[in-house]
């Protein structure tokens, strides 16, 4: 499709939404594909109003399929939107133009932790455990912002932690896009894949029907990240998602120093008791992890 300009924008399914690049949606012009995910495909884009450029998630013209999906999607963007943190990729916008409903946020130059596990997985002597310290401390800290707002993210996987190229810090994105969404007709149309592609992250809570999600789960999530940074492995991972779960809910986790002995003893006991199946057996705060991470980080003359 040629570029073009302000005009009626074609209906695409979701895996044409590409072709939208150099296109016009609302009041931003949209640029090279930054990736693609279940839901849509993230530009990088110029905010034509503001003259800045910003990462634009456009998603699948099947969203929403009615009043109340659109309600759903609005406050859960509402809610997204004061929490500030440097941690945390910031929340620009979000609205909806022809078919098409989109979220801005801040452009972040850099690397997915999805992209470093594939790296380490196939260079396991490049893993460095002060880069998981730094992403576990990091994402900790916009955790404690995000559950200070008595909000809960739900969806903390390697794709939604981004490393900033040319510094040090560590963000979380998609705070409240799995609200958004959820129950939706595009929700349920994508749930079989999205789940065997997120399952070996997900609290064992999170794995039965109609489970209560609350703060203790992105403490696991987390925790199930950091423990792939650190081996270049997945915590649990079976040939199917039946096996999958079965294992989330009750295999315990290979020790991170059997597959890197530079481990800490004391970081593989904060993973791990991160990776608790029982909520009562995890951290019960940001606020606790983080101080016994600190407290590793100085000890170990690690900044952070």
């Amino acid at each position: 499709m040629a570029p073009s300009g302000p005009g009626k924008l074609p209906r695409l399914p979701l895996d044409r939404l590409d072709e939208l690049a150099g296109r016009t949606l609302g009041h931003y012009r949209l640029d090279e594909v930054l990736g693609r995910g279940h839901f849509g495909v993230v530009f990088r884009a110029r905010d034509l109003n503001a003259e800045g450029a910003v990462a634009l998630k456009v998603l699948s013209p099947d969203f929403p399929a009615g009043d109340g999906e659109m309600h759903q999607f609005v406050q859960a963007m509402k809610a997204a939107l004061p929490v500030r943190h440097p941690g945390l990729v910031a929340l620009h916008g979000a609205g909806k133009a022809g078919p098409y409903c989109w979220i801005a946020r801040e452009l972040v130059e850099g690397e997915s932790a999805a992209q470093v596990v594939r790296r380490l997985r196939k260079a396991p002597q490049d893993i460095d455990w002060r880069l998981a310290l730094r992403v576990a401390v990091h994402v900790g800290q916009a955790l404690e912002a995000v559950h200070r707002h008595h909000l809960v993210h739900c969806n903390i996987t390697p794709r939604n932690i981004l490393l900033e190229d040319g510094s040090q810090r560590v963000k979380l994105t998609d705070l409240m896009f799995r609200k958004a969404l959820e129950g939706s007709a595009l929700w349920r149309a994508v749930l079989r894949g999205k789940l065997e592609a997120e399952l070996p992250y997900a609290a064992p809570e999170q794995t039965y029907p109609d489970a209560y999600v609350d703060d203790l789960c992105d403490l696991y999530s987390l925790g199930a990240v950091v423990y792939a940074l650190l081996t270049g492995r997945l915590p649990f991972g079976g040939g199917s998602p039946e096996e999958t779960v079965r294992q989330v809910r009750e295999a315990v986790p290979v020790r991170p120093r059997k597959y890197q002995r530079s481990t800490p003893p004391e970081f593989q006991e904060a993973v791990l008791r991160m990776l608790a199946k029982h909520q009562e057996d995890r951290y019960a705060t940001p606020c606790e992890l983080l101080a016994d991470l600190e407290r590793l980080a100085k000890r170990r003359n690690v900044s952070v």
